[in-house]
């Protein structure tokens, strides 16, 4: 670590996009950027290593999805928390009853019937409902209240 840490405010999703951009005309002109971070769970930011702000300044104008340069440092711990490993969220069986606690449907319980594991998401089928409307949901919007009979 012999830089500091910058934060570069660039569209949600191009992410990648803009790094690649900045790789090539860093590795080009030979500038004296050390990374580029892209947090995997923060959208629209690219964490940029660099002895100077100036420099990052250089590298980033004239790039499209490029909104800004945040003002101001990121101390190496906040980047560690970041990027590091999350442990692994809470597993949802078929048959559990959650509660979704986030989103338009928040505070309401439902009954899991499928969960893509891949995905992260679920269908779930609302037990306050007076007809039955699956559902998919992420699994970060929900909450174990029982656990399914065996």
């Amino acid at each position: 670590m012999s830089g500091r840490f910058y934060a570069v405010r660039v569209t949600a999703g191009q992410e990648a996009n803009v790094a690649k951009v900045a790789s090539l005309k860093i590795q080009a002109r030979k500038y004296p950027i050390h990374s580029l971070i892209i947090p995997p769970n923060l959208r629209g930011v690219i964490i940029v290593e660099s002895d100077n702000v100036s420099t990052v300044k250089v590298v980033f104008q004239d790039i499209r999805h490029v909104k800004k340069i945040v003002f101001g440092t990121i101390s190496f711990e906040e980047i560690h928390k970041m990027i590091e490993e999350r442990k692994m969220e809470e597993e949802f069986y078929e048959g559990d009853i959650v509660e979704v606690i986030s989103g338009p449907f928040r505070d309401m319980r439902a009954k899991i019937t499928r969960v893509d594991r891949e995905k992260k998401e679920a269908v779930i089928e609302f037990l306050d409902a007076s007809f039955t409307l699956p559902v998919t949901i992420t699994t970060d919007m929900l909450k174990l209240v029982k656990r399914r009979e065996e």
